[in-house]
């Protein structure tokens, strides 16, 4: 079963790619600390306002983010097949300035760094949106069909004496937190392909740039 949940899985890959040194200076930006940074503000302003996500409603901020997920994965799909197809003079080079570096085993069993190609990475980076979509698509819709029992479940008291245990705003502050770095992972390499297919591979043989 783990070759099996290995290759189910592989687009997740794309995480481990590496390019360029440190927090802020690499693809660990796009990744983790953009979203991060996101994810904060968000659950502040959502805990700070008391903003009203619509968890459980058919209107209100998830319901139109589960609309938009149901639209934006036929777009990676779709981007994805189209990227891994497409015959584009220089496509095939490895990745300009930072070599993107990806730890790979061979069928011998040995980990080594393998240098990606644009087609590789931009590959890697449009079936981890596809799949990071679908995983949240499918959470989302799991979590509004059981949700309900589950949140009357984790609101009770514990009462000893004058002690009262409320565990609901400590999972709302926890879903929310998870539920917008997600979010904003997929917004910002979203925005990352983008670029890639509207700017970057229009100059990929142009030798100066």
């Amino acid at each position: 079963m783990k070759w099996a949940a290995r290759q189910l899985c592989a687009p997740a890959r794309y995480l481990w790619i590496r390019q360029g040194n440190g927090w802020l200076s690499s693809k660990a930006t796009y990744d983790f600390v953009i979203p991060g940074i996101f994810a904060i503000v968000a659950t502040f302003a959502t805990w700070r306002f008391q903003f009203e996500l619509g968890l459980f409603k058919d209107t209100g901020f998830i319901a139109g983010v589960i609309n938009l997920l149901n639209l934006l994965i036929a777009f990676f799909i779709a981007a994805l097949a189209a990227v891994a197809t497409f015959d584009r003079p220089g496509l095939d080079d490895p990745m300009k300035g930072e070599p993107a570096l990806m730890a790979r085993r061979n069928s011998k069993g040995v980990v080594k760094d393998a240098i990606l190609t644009h087609r590789q990475f931009i590959c890697y980076l449009f079936g981890y949106l596809s799949f990071n979509s679908i995983m949240m698509l499918l959470a989302l819709y799991t979590i509004r069909l059981i949700g309900p029992d589950a949140v009357q479940a984790l609101n009770f008291e514990v009462t000893a004496g004058q002690v009262s245990i409320a565990l609901r705003p400590i999972a709302r502050l926890i879903g929310s937190a998870v539920f917008f770095l997600l979010f904003g992972q997929i917004v910002v390499t979203m925005l990352l392909g983008i670029y890639f297919l509207a700017d970057r591979f229009q100059f990929l043989d142009d030798p100066e740039d």
